[in-house]
């Protein structure tokens, strides 16, 4: 019995969490995955499902991360937009058999910024998506994968 009243009280104050953050502007109700973007099996189909058909490659899009990955469990990965009104994030491993990994809609006092620890099983290009002024931008970076060793 005990159990199961700390599980309904832990599932009252997640849903609390939620609905707070929501009224706040802070989690947006829309998202990607009623888009179906986390289905897109490639890139080209991803960018097709946001509205992102031709992203403009930009330097004021960064990929905050090592070059190298040895424990490719939890990569840690940052994107951060230096675009005025930025409003979307997301971030891409391109051998992923689902290449979207993570899609963050920005509230206007947020700062287009995002931290995540992501999963990769082998080097990858990572890819990230950002949408300022309803117009869209990209970026790449090369994350090589060193299982079991020194990086030597």
């Amino acid at each position: 019995m005990d159990r199961q009243r700390r599980r309904i009280l832990a599932a009252a104050s997640g849903a609390g969490i939620w609905g707070a953050l929501a009224t706040l502007g802070f989690v947006l109700p829309r998202s990607a995955q009623a888009a179906g973007v986390f289905e897109a099996r490639t890139l080209d189909q991803a960018f097709a499902l946001l509205g992102a058909e031709a992203p403009q490659v930009s330097d004021q899009v960064v990929i905050v991360s090592n070059d190298t990955a040895e424990n490719g469990d939890a990569v840690p990965v940052g994107i951060r937009s230096l675009l005025p009104k930025s409003d979307l994030l997301a971030l891409f491993v391109d051998t992923n058999p689902n290449p979207l990994v993570a899609c963050y809609e920005i509230s206007e006092p947020m700062l287009p910024e995002v931290n995540m620890r992501v999963r990769m099983g082998a080097s990858a290009k990572l890819v990230a998506l950002v949408r300022a002024e309803g117009r869209w931008y990209r970026t790449s970076k090369e994350i090589k994968y060193i299982s079991g060793s020194c990086g030597i």
